[in-house]
């Protein structure tokens, strides 16, 4: 084999060699970006999901909110639901009671002597 032919099939398989390790490397790089768009997208969607999460908690508040007012009004609701609504009648009492006190020992606090 002389010379010129040992060369010239080096060069192609250098060429070869680097053009697949273009291509490799283009391939790679089309599926970081591929991947890094996923994510990106996971990470907007969990965050609607968070969003709309709490949403729906706050609305669920309010229902209750509402309901354990008409019970503590006197209203007709739901026999099931009147247990954990007298729950929170005494919660609420137990909080007027602290905040009371608080109140009261801001005052004493405030008295001269």
């Amino acid at each position: 084999m002389d010379f010129k032919n040992t060369f010239s099939k080096l060069k192609q398989t250098a060429v070869d060699t680097a053009s697949t390790v273009a291509q490799t490397a283009k391939e790679g790089s089309a599926v970081v970006a591929k991947k890094s768009t996923d994510l990106i997208e996971i990470s907007k969607l969990a965050v609607s999901v968070t969003s709309e999460e709490s949403k729906m908690k706050d609305v669920y508040a309010e229902i209750g909110r509402k309901l354990c007012e008409k019970h503590e009004n006197g209203l007709y609701i739901d026999p099931e639901l009147v247990e954990d609504c007298d729950y929170v009648i005494k919660l609420k009492s137990s909080i007027k009671e602290m905040k009371d006190k608080i109140q009261e020992l801001k005052n004493k606090d405030n008295t001269p002597t």
